[in-house]
């Protein structure tokens, strides 16, 4: 397969456009640093890395056009977003019966032992969370580890649910 590269720092970096993976046939990439061009440009120009949860987007959806006018930082949801408003509607379709060629896939994946076991790990790596929060009915501060706790104690919540219930305390 014949490649496409591009110097930029005295690294190489290529992209092969017959490619059947877009990821090789879209971006320029360096095998030694891992790394795709736009990317690295995006960084030597703001003298950072790219901050996490965030990709580099090229504006003009031409991959070609690496220059820094083109390229932005956006929080990875936009980023899909953008991507998916943008497909043909040949790749949606596409798109749609990839998915529902996988999905028994994944099913029987996560039925299986091996995908208990990668769940229970990635479970187990999960930090827990600890926010402290003010009690919405009496005040009190208190330690949320769920992450949607609103009340300080069992009792609090049942005053809450009374209330909007309009049942009188006794």
């Amino acid at each position: 397969m014949k490649g496409q590269k591009i110097v930029y720092n005295r690294l190489n970096y290529y992209r092969y456009p017959e490619s059947e993976h877009r990821e090789a046939r879209c971006y320029y990439h360096n095998p030694l640093t891992g790394r795709r061009l736009h990317v690295v440009i995006w960084e030597d120009h703001n003298n950072c890395s790219v901050p996490k949860g965030y990709h580099i987007h090229h504006k003009n959806g031409n991959y070609d056009d690496n220059t820094i006018e083109n390229l932005t930082c956006v929080p990875i949801g936009e980023h899909i977003r953008i991507t998916l408003k943008n497909l043909t509607p040949e790749q949606k379709e596409k798109n749609i019966q990839h998915l529902a060629a996988i999905r028994p896939l994944t099913k029987k994946w996560h039925g299986s032992k091996e995908g208990h076991d990668w769940h229970k790990n990635h479970a187990l790596q999960r930090k827990p969370l600890a926010i402290k929060k003010n009690c919405e009915v009496c005040g009190k501060e208190f330690i949320d580890k769920s992450g949607h706790g609103r009340f300080c104690h069992q009792n609090c919540k049942a005053t809450a649910l009374r209330r909007r219930r309009g049942i009188k305390p006794k």
